[in-house]
């Protein structure tokens, strides 16, 4: 069995509820990243911050089990997931309930996902442990606010200073990817 280790973050902003929620996740193996996403989960009135982290959790084991990022069945696969995300890792690990009519269907998903593999696993870790899916998240923040033509607001959850560190990453991948291209 191989041993991943995913670490997934998620943000709602400018405010939240009813912001942007956006995700993202990294995946380890033998203490090297080998793998990243990000994405928006949705914006508006269903936005909030737990409806992101539950993102980032259920689009890491999507890609995972897809076959293309790591070979073989999803089966042979025993995943940790790290998330600074208490609720949704209480509730995945069956010690809170789900309440929330817009977590409900998110929480069912994940189960059914996590079905997949050998064995998935939910450890709950502080804040300054994720920095890296952290950042996904915020790129992602700054690809959903550049992608409708704005800069992204700073607010209350998110700084401007974080808020720079996620475009500057953002425009050093764009970049990287322009000259492989070009090569």
């Amino acid at each position: 069995m191989t041993d991943i280790l995913v670490r997934c973050d998620g943000l709602c902003g400018p405010k939240n509820p009813g912001g942007v929620a956006t995700y993202g996740w990294v995946a380890y193996a033998a203490g090297r990243r080998f793998a990243s996403g990000r994405g928006t989960m949705t914006a508006g009135r269903e936005a909030t911050n737990n409806v992101a982290e539950y993102g980032g959790a259920l689009a890491a084991l999507r890609e995972l089990g897809a076959g293309d990022v790591v070979p073989g069945p999803a089966s042979d696969l025993s995943v940790t997931i790290e998330s600074d995300s208490q609720l949704m890792v209480r509730q995945m690990n069956g010690i809170y309930a789900v309440r929330s009519p817009r977590i409900f269907p998110l929480y069912e998903q994940l189960c059914a996902l996590s079905k997949d593999f050998g064995k998935v696993r939910f450890v709950w870790i502080p804040r300054e442990q994720n920095k890296d899916s952290d950042l996904e998240s915020r790129i992602a923040y700054v690809e959903h606010w550049r992608g409708r033509g704005h800069e992204p607001p700073a607010c209350q959850f998110i700084s401007r200073a974080e808020l720079d560190e996620a475009a500057m990453a953002l425009d050093a991948g764009d970049k990287a990817q322009a000259k492989l291209e070009a090569f």
